[in-house]
């Protein structure tokens, strides 16, 4: 007999009429035709055959780690014992050329031929600076003479002062301005065997004056010719002249030396009147100054007198040291 396909867990007859799935059971033998069939498994027609049943497979095994090959145990090292020695190796084969042999080291290149010159040049210079030495030494000493050297020789020698600078000038002019007289103070550089020296005097008069606070100085100096650098004049020359300004005044003299100048400054106060007045000349190797100051009450100061004193005395420094 045919039926519907019963639902999962269903009785037969329980499923759709219209599905095309049949099943049937045959009945037993013997059994009246109608009779419901009982005992008997129903026979799927037109359905999907189930798939055949998988092949047992033996159970998988318990999972555990993998295993290990166990080291081989080492035997114990029995202490008191000795080790068998080391097998003997043969001796290692020889490959190829034996190598070269090199000669030995060339001497090193000797050093003695510079070392000697070396001395040499060193005692060279030595014998130049002693004949040096000496040479200067016969200049200086003719030179502290007055003989002929270098370029600081001329027409004046520093000797004709006979070691007293204020012996080339006369302080006693200073009685014009003050009574008094002060002792003067004088030094002289002697010659080298490259300048002539030089001389400085200064001379100083004092008292003068309604209170007696007037006084009147004297510097007088001479540098003779140096074979390094210029005249001592030019310094001079430009150190006095370039300042200008109220009772300034400066400029050239005639009559004395190669170059002269003049230059002077005035200063008037309340109850007195200082003057500075400077002049200076060169002359073949000689640069000579004379500065005077003098201070004066007011109204009571001639410069003109003042003027000549200092030119009057610059000629006689040059008179004195001529040779």
């Amino acid at each position: 007999m045919t039926r519907s396909n019963p639902p999962q867990d269903g009785n037969p007859g329980d499923g759709n009429p219209n599905e095309t799935v049949q099943w049937w059971s045959t009945p037993p033998a013997g059994s009246t035709p109608g009779a419901p069939v009982t005992g008997t498994e129903p026979t799927v027609l037109g359905g999907f055959q189930a798939p055949p049943p998988a092949y047992p497979s033996a159970p998988p095994p318990p999972y555990s780690q993998p295993g290990y090959p166990q080291q081989p145990a080492y035997p114990a090292q029995q202490f008191g014992t000795v080790p068998p020695p080391p097998p003997q190796y043969g001796a290692m084969p020889q490959y190829g050329a034996p190598m070269p042999h090199y000669g030995a080291m060339p001497p090193k290149k000797s050093n003695n031929g510079v070392i000697i010159a070396v001395v040499a040049v060193v005692i060279l210079l030595i014998v130049a600076g002693v004949v040096g030495l000496v040479a200067l030494g016969h200049k200086s000493g003719s030179a502290a003479i007055g003989g002929s050297g270098g370029k600081h020789d001329g027409n004046y020698v520093i000797t004709k002062a006979n070691n007293n600078a204020c012996a080339m000038v006369d302080p006693t002019v200073l009685q014009k301005w003050a009574p008094t007289a002060g002792s003067p103070e004088h030094t002289e550089r002697q010659p080298t065997s490259y300048d002539g020296g030089s001389l400085n005097c200064s001379a100083r008069y004092s008292g003068a004056g309604k209170y007696g606070s007037n006084d009147a100085t004297l510097s007088a100096g001479a540098t003779f010719a140096s074979d390094y650098g210029p005249p001592q004049y030019n310094s001079w020359h430009d150190s006095d002249t370039r300042t200008t300004g109220s009772g300034r005044s400066s400029g050239a003299l005639t009559g004395i030396g190669q170059q002269a100048y003049y230059a002077s400054e005035q200063t008037n106060y309340s109850s007195f009147v200082v003057l500075d007045y400077t002049c200076a000349a060169l002359d073949s190797n000689l640069s000579a100054k004379v500065e005077l100051r003098v201070h004066s009450d007011p109204g009571s100061l001639n410069t003109t007198t003042v003027a000549n004193t200092c030119t009057d005395q610059l000629k006689k420094i040059f008179t004195t040291l001529h040779k």
